[in-house]
């Protein structure tokens, strides 16, 4: 017998007061829309808990009285809108009991607030506020309260329909449920509908289903009342278990419980973002910049699904290739999660671990289906700040215990295969032998700097770039610096010393043989003829992002920042020099991507240029269309000379890099 329970929410654990409310951050990010085909993914939604699906707030110019839902769900593991709106309610009124008509000319209005969705329509009668929240990562709960606004008693029934839109569903119903089953995915949905009203079911051969309220509700003047349909939705379920499904009934305390436990959460979260006292976030517009970053982050936040043992953020589920877990992306959300929500950090961590190798090397992407995981390549190592990082905010000292064996292991993986030379500083590379891997290790999937590269072989499993990039060792330094941290707290001095030692020797490296004096950047190095490779772009400055640089060389980069002809253009650090010929002209080639950003005003406020750090975040802030005073999506990038949003929407890393550097301000 498979059984579904509810058992509400958790409240993030925070120390801070409840000085700001979710209630003061309404719709900063616009969710509203009608779906124009199955694979609409322009129509966002709104998820929360981990959960694989999602709902829309209803386009109001563009809905008739017939009736009135949240849109969809959309169902994250299909990429694929299950019905525009499979719970759609009508409520039926009369004086007598017996006479029942439709309640009509209602104004409607639609609300988004962090972890909750609102409709709220009204007539001089009667008002009728449903309210969408998720329970856990499995069910999401709409709540209904009809109020009578009149001088007389009214007898209240709701009817409910809906018609599936994807194809391959099968529809069924008993005891006050309706279920979807998805034909060959084995995933299952369920509506499952009080007793109150002890609801006839119908469902046509078209797909669609009615719940018919057989029992009236007598509510009185001012008075109000309630009843709440949950959507459970479960992977792997057989069509022989759906006769055996039960659903554990909740209480109406139940019900208040887990609403008003989501209330807590999501209040803590925003006073976990919002309690950094820095001067952009004592400003409203900025605070609803933050608010819209959290959003974006719990938005596709993910949980265990599949070959998928923990949970994590997707890139961005407003497409359909994100839908799996990265490790660069990774350490990035972490560093942000590790402010307001730990324990998703902890498995965002967890779920790349779940499947390093046997050598040390942890894969590119991870899925669901494991069959389609990137083992081509990995991604740039930061994962021992993000342990750190979230340890700093956590405390979670066995958490560390449990995981620094892992990572010792990666970091050593690097200098076992991808040090052609085996000369201390290390290259991108691959396990297939193809350049295109190979640049997409760096995370530059395009990078200029890498356009006359090859690859050369290390073992029967490792391929290395024939350039030793600047960045990569940066990253490696600052990774043995937090390896000696994490060893220091685990009481191993020794082992911490080691680190340091070698941090000390690697930053030596960098300074001279890749710094050039006479340009006055850091640049990749040529393995076999020691040259430069003289492009202008963000990996120059990692090293003051990472504190490699000395104070000289660290000026020397700034007055290529400052430079309007390199990076200082409209919004600031474009990922190749606006001198270069190929500006804008591919996916790494000039659009700005708010992880580089953060890494070069962090860098310049570690050497001191605060003046610098602060006009820089203000600009883009202030100048990224759909952050500051807009409700729009937070972009994958954005295009230096105007703002505009490009490529993807609702991008995880650009929301974390967003939080760090209002938190830094």
């Amino acid at each position: 017998m498979l059984v579904i329970g509810l058992f509400g929410c958790t409240p993030v654990e925070t120390k801070v007061t409840r000085e700001h409310k979710r209630t003061d951050f309404p719709d900063v990010l616009d969710i509203t829309g009608t779906p124009q085909d199955i694979h609409d993914f322009e129509t966002f939604f709104f998820s929360d808990q981990g959960a694989w699906f999602g709902f829309s707030l209803p386009d109001i110019k563009k809905t008739d009285e017939d009736g009135l839902g949240f849109v969809g769900p959309f169902l994250l593991s299909h990429g694929s809108w299950l019905a525009t709106s499979l719970a759609n309610l009508e409520i039926l009124q009369s004086h007598n009991g017996t006479d029942f008509k439709p309640v009509s000319g209602m104004t409607v209005n639609t609300t988004y607030y962090p972890g909750l969705i609102r409709i709220n329509s009204q007539n001089e009668d009667i008002n009728v506020a449903q309210e969408l929240c998720f329970a856990d990562a499995n069910t999401a709960m709409i709540k209904v309260e009809v109020k009578n606004l009149s001088q007389d008693s009214k007898y209240i029934k709701m009817n409910w329909r809906g018609q599936v839109w994807m194809e391959g569903v099968e529809l069924s119903s008993r005891n006050q449920k309706v279920y979807f089953h998805m034909g060959s995915s084995s995933d299952l949905l369920t509506l499952n509908f009080p007793e109150t009203q002890a609801y006839h079911s119908d469902i046509a051969v078209s797909n669609s289903y009615e719940m018919e309220g057989r029992r009236a509700q007598m509510v009185k003047p001012g008075a109000s009342y309630q009843e709440t349909v949950t959507l459970t939705y479960t992977s792997a379920v057989g069509q022989a278990e759906i006769e055996a499904l039960e659903i554990t009934p909740l209480s109406s305390h139940q019900i208040e419980e887990i609403f008003n436990q989501n209330e807590l959460r999501w209040d803590g979260y925003i006073n976990a973002i919002l309690s950094e006292k820095t001067t952009l976030l004592q400003e409203p517009e900025y605070q609803q910049v933050a608010v819209k970053a959290l959003e974006t982050m719990i938005l596709n936040w993910r949980a265990p699904r599949g070959a998928l043992r923990h949970g994590g953020l997707f890139p961005s589920a407003a497409v359909w290739y994100f839908n799996g877990f990265w490790g660069w992306d990774s350490w990035k959300h972490v560093v942000a999660l590790a402010r307001f929500a730990p324990e998703i950090a902890e498995e965002q961590i967890l779920t790349m671990f779940d499947f390093q190798d046997e050598h040390g090397m942890i894969a590119d992407c991870i899925y669901a289906d494991s069959t389609e995981n990137n083992w081509r390549n990995t991604k740039p190592p930061l994962a021992a700040w993000a342990v750190s990082e979230l340890y700093d905010h956590s405390q979670n000292l066995e958490f560390v215990r449990a995981i620094y064996p892992r990572l010792v292991k990666y970091h050593q993986w690097w200098y076992e295969h991808r040090d052609h030379d085996q000369n201390g500083l290390c290259e991108y590379g691959c396990t297939d032998g193809t350049l295109v891997a190979a640049k997409w290790e760096s995370g530059v999937d395009d990078g200029i700097h890498y356009d006359s590269s090859k690859v050369l072989q290390n073992n029967a499993t490792a391929w290395s770039l024939d350039q030793e990039s600047v960045d990569l060792n940066s990253y490696l330094y600052l990774e043995k610096l937090y390896l000696a941290k994490l060893s220091e707290l685990l009481n191993d001095e020794n082992t911490a010393k080691n680190y340091t030692h070698e941090a000390g020797e690697l930053k030596d490296r960098i300074r001279v043989d890749m710094f050039d004096a006479k340009t006055g950047f850091f640049y990749d190095v040529g393995i076999f003829d020691r040259t430069h490779i003289p492009v202008y772009g963000p990996q120059g400055w990692i090293p003051l992002w990472t504190g490699v640089a000395s104070k000289e060389q660290a000026s020397a980069v700034r007055n290529k920042i400052l430079d309007p002809e390199h990076f200082s253009t409209y919004i600031p650090f474009p990922t190749v020099s606006k001198s270069n010929p190929a500006y804008l002209t591919g996916y790494w080639r000039g659009p700005v991507w708010l992880d580089q950003v953060y890494f070069g005003i962090s860098g310049l406020r570690k050497y001191g240029y605060e003046e610098d750090a602060i006009r820089y975040t203000r600009q883009v802030l202030d100048r990224c269309e759909g952050l500051k005073g807009a409700q729009g999506p937070i972009r994958e990038n954005y295009n230096p000379e105007t703002g505009e949003g490009m490529k993807v929407n609702h991008f995880s890393w650009s929301a974390a890099h967003l939080l760090m550097m209002l938190w830094e301000m």
